[in-house]
């Protein structure tokens, strides 16, 4: 039976949508952005998966670092995209899911791919659906995704789960970049003051080796150190002996 925390969790999800919507397109974005979106998207639906909604429903204001748009249609139309870009002067490149990123000055860095293109739905051979997307999703906290178009959030059970308990958990494990997991298993743990599940302890001790580069990870998606190697080290080499 749903406890009365997980129904009152998910009618608070439900009703922030609208919020949100103006959130993204008003203080993060900007309407011209935002706006182009809604165009490219026609009559199929983008998805923003991102931590900027788990951080919206945690109450923290931190910076925006980066911003992911999937799209689920059947051709995405870059051309569009570049045409906007190329007018306003802003960088790009592509992305490893065959999208663009994007980085400039007016807002946070964006990436932008296909649905059919995200990894786990991939490697698992799933139908590209929204559903698909939050299950097969690395951390609990990331099972969630704002629908553009229909200025709703989707969302499953492990979402919720994370709001009610402030665990961080796994829903898939398989993950092409171990390394960067397990940087950000130390990373939220800290930043966001998070208990760590059994799923994840397991996880890490079958995982976690004491030759991995994390000065490298962090250079790569943070552009700077935010935790020595040392730091990263004992923190997860703790899990792996079970204190």
């Amino acid at each position: 039976m749903e406890s009365i925390t997980n129904i009152s969790l998910k009618r608070k999800i439900i009703d922030s949508s609208e919020d949100f919507q103006k959130y993204l397109s008003n203080d993060i974005l900007g309407g011209e952005t935002y706006n182009l979106f809604l165009e490219i998207m026609g009559d199929s639906h983008g998805y923003l998966l991102s931590g900027l909604i788990r951080d919206y429903f945690l109450m923290l204001h931190r910076s925006v670092r980066d911003l992911d748009f999937v799209f689920q249609i059947s051709k995405l139309n870059l051309l569009k995209y570049k045409e906007f870009l190329k007018k306003k002067n802003i960088s790009f490149n592509y992305n490893s899911f065959k999208g663009l990123k994007i980085k400039s000055s007016e807002f946070p860095d964006i990436d932008i791919w296909k649905l059919e293109n995200t990894w786990g739905i991939k490697h698992q051979n799933l139908k590209p659906t929204v559903n698909s997307l939050i299950d097969s999703v690395f951390f609990n906290f990331s099972a969630i995704a704002f629908d553009l178009q229909g200025k709703k959030f989707i969302f499953n059970d492990h979402f919720i789960n994370f709001l009610s308990t402030k665990y961080l958990d796994i829903v898939y494990p398989e993950n092409p970049n171990i390394p960067l997991c397990l940087f950000n298993i130390c990373y939220y743990t800290e930043s966001l003051e998070l208990d760590i599940s059994e799923n994840v302890k397991a996880w890490v001790k079958s995982n976690y080796t004491a030759d991995l580069d994390f000065d490298q990870v962090q250079m790569k998606h943070l552009g700077k150190i935010q935790y020595t190697s040392n730091y990263i080290n004992t923190f997860l080499k703790k899990i792996q002996d079970g204190k």
